[in-house]
């Protein structure tokens, strides 16, 4: 391996020096190929200059690295692989609109990798992040922002996405207070960061509840609880903020497939009437333990917090008030009977 064209290759895809250095060769090499910027979920390519026999066997690795080939130059085009012979004006017509450029030997380097294996690598997997809950951190490669109209068809707002800095000026993120999570982690993302980093960076190496999330756009709550029901082999996850707000009930059936629902701890209900069929009942009883029990830890929370030495001082304050205001009273019935008593004795 040429370690100066790679070095070349991988700062062009836009990863700083710093970065670079803390990475290997062959984790930097992963990265960019799993970790480019994509265009409509997907990474195109063009090959120009070449024999029919290379371009055949070209296209069969770039199909196999999950690429698809254009025959011409379109404005969605991700990269344009040229051989020393290529047409200089196509090739510039495709750097017009964006597209990478890639020698033949740099292609063969970053895409004739067929695993990912990245998910040792701390600088883009936080370890410190607990499994379920961690995803590929983008590098600065993706430290752009984005604006993306919001999902709702009666708002013409947009707002500024940037999945490097796992950023949105949308009111979630900054009401839900999402920035309080490492980079890293999926309850950082609000449903505008969710939908780019799956279509701009890709989801690799991703969970069965995480592929969930980001194929139905489903932000997450602060805690967890998980367990089973009786006679129910499928387990439920409890995805809460607070005990008294909506919750997110997953229900994992056959083959890792999970289903979603809204529950109102406070109403006892759940949200459009849509209920687990087959286990509405234990898991309603199952939900109204687990409310009793987060208001019990409420209690005791509150119970075994210090009293307020302000609280103290006013005690004091509050007797003395009443004990003038008695003393006025006596005050007010005693003078008036020695009065009488005195003009009686005058």
């Amino acid at each position: 391996m040429n370690t100066g064209i790679t070095q070349k290759s991988i700062l062009n895809f836009g990863l700083r020096q710093e970065e670079i250095d803390k990475l290997s060769i062959e984790e930097a090499i992963c990265y960019i190929r799993y970790h480019h910027e994509k265009k409509y979920g997907t990474s195109s390519i063009l090959f120009i200059g070449f024999s029919d026999e290379e371009r055949i066997e070209l296209t069969n690795s770039a199909k196999t690295a999950g690429m698809t080939v254009n025959s011409k130059i379109s404005n969605n085009l991700t990269f344009i692989c040229g051989s020393e012979t290529a047409d200089d004006k196509r090739i510039k017509k495709a750097l017009e609109y964006g597209a990478k450029l890639l020698s033949k030997n740099e292609f063969d380097i970053i895409f004739g990798l067929n695993q990912y294996n990245l998910t040792n690598c701390s600088e883009i997997f936080d370890t410190s992040i607990p499994v379920e809950l961690r995803i590929a951190k983008p590098l600065s490669n993706f430290d752009n922002n984005i604006e993306i109209n919001s999902f709702s068809l009666e708002s013409d707002e947009q707002y500024i996405v940037n999945i490097y800095k796992m950023t949105c000026s949308c009111k979630n993120f900054e009401l839900k207070n999402r920035s309080k999570y490492p980079k890293g982690d999926i309850r950082r993302l609000c449903k505008h960061l969710i939908n780019t980093y799956k279509n701009n960076f890709g989801i690799k190496n991703t969970s069965k509840f995480q592929n969930y999330i980001f194929e139905n756009n489903q932000t997450l709550h602060k805690d967890f609880k998980k367990f089973t029901l009786d006679n129910i082999p499928y387990p439920v996850t409890v995805n809460y903020d607070s005990k008294d707000e909506w919750w997110n009930i997953f229900i994992e059936k056959e083959n890792g497939i999970y289903e979603c629902y809204g529950y109102n701890p406070m109403e006892e209900r759940f949200s459009y009437g849509e209920v687990p069929r087959g286990m509405t009942a234990p898991l309603r009883q199952k939900l109204k333990e687990m409310k009793k029990q987060l208001d019990g830890e409420t209690i005791s929370i509150k119970s075994n917090v210090p009293k307020n030495i302000n609280n103290h001082k006013e005690i004091p304050i509050k007797v003395q008030v009443k004990e003038e205001t008695k003393s006025g009273c006596f005050s007010v019935v005693i003078l008036p009977i020695i009065f009488i008593l005195y003009l009686l004795i005058s």
